[in-house]
């Protein structure tokens, strides 16, 4: 076998090469900055392609994740958490109206990101998730061993 039967796709025979070579030299200037103009715009039609399809793809990937959250599909039960927390960055740990710096504020946050509540509890209405808590309510105080139980 000789090295012209064998095919390779990535690499060119030097027959290839020399062809192109004949066909561009046989251009004039102007035809030559015509192709490239041409080329260019195909390039950037080529992106924008491109770009619409990652943008379509990253709104279906939107809509399958904005879809809401069926609980009644789901069994509910109580649960315990144990936690620790630094107190200085928050204003105690009991949900107030007044701020939103509580830790209580910050874990029912996290309960609803997770799908654990459906929603959160005000401070005149805990009955919407049965919950009992242990801790210490001092502003700036911190916690070892806190615990909460919802449902």
């Amino acid at each position: 076998m000789s090295n012209k039967e064998i095919k390779n796709p990535k690499r060119k025979l030097k027959s290839d090469d020399d062809q192109d070579d004949e066909k561009w030299s046989k251009l004039s200037r102007e035809q030559i900055i015509q192709r490239c103009q041409q080329l260019e715009k195909h390039v950037d039609q080529l992106r924008n392609t491109i770009v619409k399809k990652k943008e379509k793809k990253s709104n279906e990937k939107n809509t399958k994740s904005m879809r809401p959250f069926d609980f009644s599909k789901h069994p509910k039960r109580h649960i315990f958490l144990k936690f620790f927390y630094l107190g200085w960055e928050y204003h105690g740990f009991v949900v107030q109206e007044t701020t939103s710096q509580t830790v209580e504020d910050f874990l029912f946050d996290a309960l609803i990101k997770t799908r654990l509540i459906e929603q959160r509890a005000t401070v005149s209405t805990y009955s919407i998730c049965d919950m009992a808590r242990t801790c210490r309510n001092n502003e700036l105080s911190s916690s070892s061993s806190s615990s909460s139980k919802y449902f």
